[in-house]
């Protein structure tokens, strides 16, 4: 795991000293603390920061060229299937193959684009062909390693992260139709649109080509596929075993491995597994929060902990680490966010740099690829009901019985199925339970009014899902436009700001596709969500886990916090110059509905103002980044 930041010029020399060049590649020393190397041309500058996870010796470094100097490539990530690929595709090949990376650049040299049909694992790279002038880069399946570029005239910049670009290029205005997504879709890294103009982002499951000075990206790798199995036995079978198989994958190291572990099922799962094949040989690391044993995952953790026996570090955050913290970590993640949560994660990897752990496993992607969120409920019950007469009375009737299984009084259960109605017409604003969060009110109207177009109701997720289910639908916006591209873009970052891989086992491609392409009725049934994956993981723990009959989302105590003792905080930002410059939003509707949100009389939902409240902060850190 490594970044690297690179500048090309095809028809001239790079006119920028290598002063400025190395300054902006700096940038990202915190990704890689172990090692840095260069490779300068006239036409080529190419910076690297290199933190050893497999192959500790110096042969792995970058960037690497080959004896004739005809090859560059420069690569974040792990190619997981190395060895087999050594093995089946490059047995012929003398050139040092003892790490992930020779072995990329071989099959690289060898089959070139074609190469990302043969590789499994998370990743981003850029691979020079110097003799002919061509650039090859491309991104993982699903986007867990970031590669972001500019591209003007015959100019190229690479980078995996945002400020070396715009640090080198001068250039820090914000992108207008991203804040429109985010604060109107929730969605953030979802596309080639990143927050600032300068900036583009590399899709997930996609590469480039630049040659004779053209740019053409192509898709390399769709999740949609049509075969299915139909019998369950045998799809337990395959479940467990392509499970089983990422789980090896993803403990293949050199150093020392960790895992996060909360209450839920997914990070309950992996330690499950984690223990049985290495024998309680690793840690896990549990956050909460100060005085509020309610939100707190340690006690659904210490389940786990007690009956595998293994070794558990538990910190907590208080509010005073969020007000400490906050420009750090729009600074850390180059953009505004959405969650409270992260100072927790972020507090546990800064222990974790502390230590000699630097790998850590994490349990995202479970929900996402069987349908585990509760608005994936009406979707499933659309297909159920599909051909039925009486369909609306019969997925209004499963509503209220779902609703019944979260809350007994019935005005909260007509709230609930009132969300999740409101929610199927427009998923991308609610939150993980279905609670709608957008209020169109605090925003400036010419902001809305020039935004509010054709392009932004014509969702081009729809060339892809046309003939998928309603469900998957669901699914599809989650893994591509909201959840996961946030997840990972926070994973990424955080860990890296401490020198550290995230790994994530649920996006083991082959184990994804094989989930996410399942029939509706083995995700959900007799409204229990994520059936036939909970079935799996009876089979492997042996019934060590016990699950609810719902999904309760993972508690923090954002809101309470927000309108109690950060109360000064917000107040502060909302009252502030900076705040009165940004011209996205009526500044006076924004304090209103926040002095409403204390007493308790606006919508109960902080998601919103959390988006306010982290933007302003990314406002004041970057515009004056330079």
């Amino acid at each position: 795991m490594c970044g690297f930041f690179a500048v090309y010029n095809a028809k001239e020399k790079i006119q920028s000293s290598f002063k400025s060049l190395n300054s902006a590649a700096d940038r990202l020393k915190h990704r890689g603390p172990d090692k840095a190397g260069v490779y300068s041309s006239s036409n080529l500058f190419c910076k690297f920061f290199r933190l050893k996870i497999l192959d500790l010796s110096d042969h792995a470094m970058q960037p690497m060229i080959d004896i004739n100097k005809n090859y560059l490539l420069i690569f974040n990530g792990e190619i997981y299937n190395f060895k087999d690929l050594n093995r089946s595709h490059l047995s012929d090949k003398k050139f040092n193959l003892s790490s992930d990376t020779s072995t990329l650049f071989n099959m690289l040299i060898k089959y070139k684009e074609k190469a990302l049909n043969y590789i499994d694992g998370m990743f981003s790279f850029v691979f020079f062909d110097l003799k002919k002038k061509k650039i090859i880069f491309a991104r993982d399946r699903f986007g867990i390693k970031p590669l972001y570029y500019n591209y003007e005239k015959n100019s190229f910049i690479f980078s995996s992260e945002i400020k070396p670009i715009i640090k080198f290029k001068k250039d820090n205005t914000i992108n207008q139709r991203a804040v429109f997504d985010f604060f109107l879709k929730g969605s953030m890294d979802h596309g080639k649109k990143t927050f600032f103009e300068s900036v583009e982002s590399l899709c997930p499951g996609q590469y480039g080509v630049i040659n004779k000075n053209q740019l053409k990206i192509k898709k390399y790798w769709s999740l949609i596929n049509k075969k299915k199995l139909i019998n369950e036995n045998k799809i337990l079978g395959v479940i467990e075993k392509l499970f089983e198989k990422s789980i090896d994958k993803h403990i293949i190291s050199d150093r020392k491995i960790g895992l996060f572990l909360s209450g839920g099922t997914d990070s309950t799962a992996l330690a499950h597994m984690l223990a049985k094949r290495l024998a309680g040989n690793f840690s896990t690391f549990t956050y909460g929060f100060k005085n509020d044993i309610k939100f707190s995952e340690i006690k659904k953790a210490k389940h786990t902990i007690n009956n595998l026996n293994i070794q558990n570090t538990y910190y907590e955050i208080s509010e005073k680490y969020v007000e400490n913290n906050m420009e750090k970590m729009v600074s850390t993640l180059e953009s505004p966010f959405t969650s409270i949560r992260l100072f927790g994660i972020e507090a546990l990897y800064k222990h974790i740099g502390n230590t000699d752990i630097r790998v850590i496993l994490e349990g995202d992607g479970g929900d996402e690829l069987f349908g585990g969120y509760d608005y994936n409920i009406f979707p499933y019950l659309m297909g159920k009901y599909k051909k039925k007469k009486k369909k609306i009375n019969n997925i209004i009737s499963d509503l209220f019985k779902f609703a019944n299984l979260k809350k007994k009084n019935f005005k909260d259960q007509y709230q609930i199925v009132k969300n999740l109605l409101i929610t199927n017409s427009y998923q991308y604003g609610s939150t993980s339970d279905g609670t709608p969060f957008i209020n169109i009110d605090v925003f400036n109207k010419d902001f809305l009014n020039s935004n509010l177009d054709e392009l932004f109701y014509k969702d081009e997720l729809e060339k892809e899902f046309s003939s998928i289910s309603d469900l998957k639908k669901s699914q599809y916006i989650d893994i591509y436009r909201t959840k996961l591209p946030r997840a990972l873009k926070y994973k990424d970052r955080i860990s890296m700001l401490y020198g550290i891989e995230a790994r994530i086992p649920f996006l083991d491609h082959h184990f994804a596709s094989q989930g996410f392409n399942l029939n509706d009725k083995f995700k959900i049934k007799n409204l229990n969500t994520r059936y036939i994956f909970k079935k799996v993981l009876k089979k492997v723990t042996k019934n060590k886990i016990i699950f609810n009959k719902t999904k309760f989302s993972i508690a923090d105590p954002q809101s309470l916090w927000l309108s109690n003792n950060l109360k000064e905080f917000v107040f502060d930002h909302l009252y502030s110059s900076y705040f009165r410059q940004i011209e996205f939003f009526d500044h006076k509707k924004v304090i209103r509905n926040y002095k409403l949100f204390c007493k308790n009389k606006s919508n109960n939902t902080s998601f919103q103002l959390f988006q306010i409240l982290t933007f302003i902060n990314f406002y004041k850190y970057f515009k004056k980044y330079n």
